[in-house]
Order: C-alpha cells, then structure tokens, then sequence
C-alpha cells in the first residue's frame, strides 16, 4: 500500500465521519447540511472507486468500472447548491436541470454495462492501463465508434468534467459575491456570514482546476494524446472533504444553525447604486453634513424624483441619522442591522438605504464602520484607555473580531491601531 493509497483511505474515513455528523444534526442550517451530506457521499464514493482502480479491482468486477461517470457531474452542481442554501435562497423546479448532465452519463454507463465481460476488460486494460493499443480494442461493437474512439484517445471525460466544475466554481463565486453585496447592505458586521471559507475554497478548487489543465489535459490533447495519466488529480477529493471537515470544527455555528436574535433576513429593498458604492471610500463622521456635492444635484434630483424622495427630504434624512447614530452611539451594538438603524431614525428602511447610497456615497457596512473607528480613535488618543488589550478595544468599538476592527481602522487611517497609537504618544 502507497502513500496515495493511505490518503484516499483516510479521505473515505473522514468523509464517512463527516456524513454522519451532517445527517444527525438538526438546526436552521438542515437543508444545506444535506445537500453537504449528499456531496460527502458522491466524493466518498469517488475516492472509493479511484481506491478500487489502483488496485485493479474492477479487471475482475468490469461492469461497475464506469458508476464513476454520473457521480463527476454532480459535484459542480452540489456546490453550487449547497452555496444557495447558505445565502437562504429559495430554489425552484427548474434548477433540476443542473443535474441533466449526470443523467445523460448514464448512457455510456449503461451502454458499456450490456457488453460482453471480456470485451470490457479488454476495454478498461486500454483505457486505464493501457495493456492494450487502441487497434486490440474492437470499438465497432460499441454505438457510434468514431465518438468512443474520440472519447478514449483524448480523455474528453476528464476534459468535460473539468470545464463542468469550473462552470460552477464561477457560478458559485458570482453567488457568493451577490450575497457580499447584500450583507455589506444591511449589517455592519459581517465577518460570520459573508461566507469567505467557502469563497476561500472555491478559489483554491479553481486553481487546481488550472493545474489540472496545465499539467494534465493540454498534454493529452496537444502532446501525446492517448498517453496514461501521469498523475493524481483525484487527490483533490481528499482535501476537498478535509477542508469541508475542518471548517465544520472552526465554525461549528455554520452547520448547527445558532445564529442571533438580530440575525435576521432584512428587507429585500433594492439598491439605488449598489455597484458604485461598493468600492468608493469612506466619508468621516466629523465632515460637514449639510449639503450634498452641488456638481451632482441636478442627476440627484432627478434620482430621487424617480424613487419618490425628494432632495431635501433625503438632506433631512441625512443629518436625522448621523445626529441619532451619534447621539445613541448605536454603532456600539456589533449586532446593528439597517433596520434597526431605520426604526430608531423613524426612517423607511429603503430609503435609509437611498439616503446612505446617494447622500453620503457609502453602503451601510462601511458607515457604521466610521463611527467605530472614529470612537476607536478617541480610545487610543485617551490615556485612560490607550493602553487597553486591542481586542477589547476593538470589542469596546463594536466590532466583533480583532481582523475586521483592524481592516476597518487600516482602510479609515492607513495605519495599524499600534501605529496610531505612536503616533498620539509622539
């Protein structure tokens, strides 16, 4: 037994584990455990197939050589899905259709199970062992020779499934991505639900798939097609369930559910410029709040006409919810939602978000955000609290982990708080 060998065996022990555990919990979190579970199960039996080829199992077993077909095709689609659940996403009848791909690999699935045995050891020496030329292989007995000979000379199932999966990567990264925008939206905090890990993943899963395709499939198809494989790409399904088994450790809250009182689906209002604001910087809670920029007032106003507030309800807007975030300190609560903003300001939630967009050019993330560093900065200047752990200044600033307090601090400051807090001293 090999080093690779011990690998996948563990990878099938892990992932049996992880099964268990994801089938066993209840919790808001069910629906994505599932479909987690379901993909654990296909990778397990991936890893279990792969196992079984390296030790020539299916030269005495051929008809059960290719179930591993159908199961490539639902790995993309797994993902994909289990990131919808995340994002609490409803999903419809006619997403079906992301699993078409594996039903029609069935088909030569079932086309190589009503061969003759011999004829599919014969078949499988060449394929995966190459025992065989391709000229010992009769393919006529096959339908549509020409496509199988294709199919085995330039391994275009391994080429289909890595454009398959990567299909998805994207896809995944694009909802993941929508979701971020949404968050940064309507909470100022959120570091526990913007999904990174998985984002995370799924770019490590790309570069892989680049890898692959470098190393593994240009040289099949350029260089020396009908070549063996030199090396085992499959050993990505162990770090793939390795890395999901991890993950469940460090955020236990991810499969469990447990989430807080506020951590509610806000509304769905929708975002006046939500691709603008994303990137543009930060404005300080101390700048003038009277005017808007008067270059932009005729485009303003033409805005607001459209969305039903006028210009000078949206200035009142403006001064009303610095004046209450500043009075309330309400950016003290890491929990703040843009409703509950909204309540305490006596503002339609879509428009605090139109306010926050058009008036001050800026998401709700990144406002709320300012106060902390702003109120952040005075600790660090007051020398009865300039000396205070950073993490509980960060925690005393409203922030809910010492990585975001120092994104936000470095973004507002271009320094570190140790840096700002020299600064002050010299």
């Amino acid at each position: 037994m090999t080093i690779i060998d011990v690998l996948y065996a563990l990878g099938i022990i892990q992932g049996m584990t992880l099964l268990i555990v994801l089938l066993s919990i209840k919790g808001s979190r069910q629906q994505a455990n599932r479909i987690m579970a379901v993909m654990v199960a296909v990778l397990v039996l991936q890893l279990g197939h792969y196992l079984l080829l390296r030790h020539g199992f299916f030269l005495d077993h051929p008809a059960t050589a290719l179930t591993h077909i159908p199961l490539d095709y639902l790995v993309g689609p797994l993902l994909y899905f289990y990131g919808l659940a995340l994002v609490q996403q409803s999903f419809r009848r006619i997403q079906l259709l992301h699993f078409l791909p594996a039903l029609l690999a069935l088909v030569p699935m079932i086309t190589f199970n009503n061969l003759q045995p011999d004829y599919q050891v014969a078949f499988l020496k060449y394929l995966w062992f190459r025992e065989l030329s391709l000229n010992q292989v009769n393919l006529s007995q096959l339908p549509l020779p020409t496509l199988w000979s294709l199919w085995i000379k330039y391994a275009l199932h391994g080429t289909l499934f890595l454009m398959h999966v990567g299909f998805y990567c994207l896809l995944l990264h694009k909802t993941i991505k929508m979701h971020r925008r949404h968050l940064i939206r309507h909470y100022s905090s959120i570091e526990e639900r913007d999904l990174k890990w998985l984002q995370n993943l799924n770019l490590g899963l790309i570069t892989y798939l680049l890898i692959f395709l470098v190393f593994n499939r240009i040289p099949r198809l350029i260089t020396t097609p009908g070549s063996p494989a030199n090396f085992n790409p499959q050993l990505v399904l162990v770090l793939l369930v390795q890395a999901i088994a991890l993950v469940s450790l460090w955020q236990p809250d991810l499969i469990h559910g447990r989430q807080s009182s506020k951590d509610r689906q806000p509304d769905n209002t929708p975002d006046p410029d939500s691709d603008k604001t994303e990137t543009e910087p930060s404005k300080s809670p101390a700048e003038d709040i009277s005017v808007a920029r008067p270059a932009e007032e005729f485009d303003e106003k033409e805005a607001y006409k459209r969305s039903g507030l006028s210009l000078e309800i949206a200035q009142e807007y403006r001064i009303k919810v610095m004046h209450v975030m500043q009075e309330r300190q309400l950016y003290l609560d890491n929990e703040l939602t843009l409703n509950d903003l909204a309540e305490q300001a006596d503002i339609l939630p879509h428009h605090l978000s139109e306010v926050l967009n058009r008036q001050m050019n800026q998401n709700f993330y990144s406002f709320v955000n300012d106060y902390r560093v702003h109120y952040a900065k005075e600790l660090l200047s007051n020398p009865e609290t300039r000396d205070m752990p950073v993490v509980e200044l960060a925690f005393e600033a409203g922030f809910r982990s010492k990585s975001s307090f120092y994104d936000a601090f470095k973004k507002a400051t271009s320094s570190t708080p140790t840096q700002y807090k020299k600064k002050c001293l010299a």
